[in-house]
């Protein structure tokens, strides 16, 4: 089955689809029902070879988890909600998909990776859930829903890396999470993100499961 993804479809203007590839998969089926689609997102917990040239191995998906038990003021950290959407703010957003699958598949042309970027830096500003480094010189989202919290963007500007910065803004987003009533923390990365994954097992973070993702464009 492949679900229509209307947001992915309402911003990049055009048919996008995900499916979730099973034991039965068969890839037959899924070209047949995949002619409704410009583009298909494929995730699998195994690396397959497809026989179709179409359908592109992307990325694998990294997925960390952490049982938070401590609460820690990082008092460079600060809840960002005052005034409009900085410049910076925005810049390093794009920062933060440098190894993003929508930045490095070269079957977008329309400047998508931008539009869904720049689209939940502001869904990350309007629901206040933004924490600034002092200067702008890093910032992180923490989405929290019931007793979980979600990395979302997560961002140390280019010339202020390897500092330490990335680690505060991590414990920040921890304890702004605790304090909000959440029991664990879940981020998503890139294994090419080799930076992030050693930044993320450093800081107690382990691996909760990984995802091979393909993409079919169907042009």
């Amino acid at each position: 089955m492949i679900n229509y993804l209307p947001f992915d479809a309402d911003l990049f203007g055009y048919h996008v689809g995900k499916t979730i590839i099973s034991s039965d998969w068969d890839e037959t089926v899924f070209l047949e029902k995949a002619k409704l689609y410009e583009l298909v997102y494929l995730f699998s917990n195994t690396k397959i070879e497809m026989q179709n040239p179409g359908i592109q191995f992307i990325e694998t998906k990294v997925f960390f988890e952490k049982e938070l038990k401590e609460s820690y003021q990082v008092k460079s950290v600060q809840a960002y909600f005052e005034g409009g959407l900085a410049r910076q703010l925005v810049d390093m957003a794009l920062q933060s998909g440098t190894h993003s699958r929508f930045k490095l598949d070269p079957g977008f042309i329309s400047d998508e990776f931008e539009k869904l970027y720049r689209k939940w830096i502001q869904t990350a500003f309007e629901e206040n859930i933004i924490l600034l480094y002092t200067n702008a010189n890093g910032m992180i989202t923490v989405n929290i829903e019931k007793l979980t919290a979600r990395i979302g963007l997560f961002a140390v500007d280019s010339k202020y890396q390897r500092k330490g910065i990335g680690a505060d803004l991590l414990v920040a987003a921890e304890s702004y999470a605790i304090n909000n009533g959440a029991k664990s923390m879940k981020i998503t990365t890139q294994a090419n993100n080799e930076e992030a994954c050693r930044l993320y097992t450093k800081m107690g973070y382990e691996v909760e499961a990984v995802s091979y993702v393909y993409h079919y464009w169907n042009r």
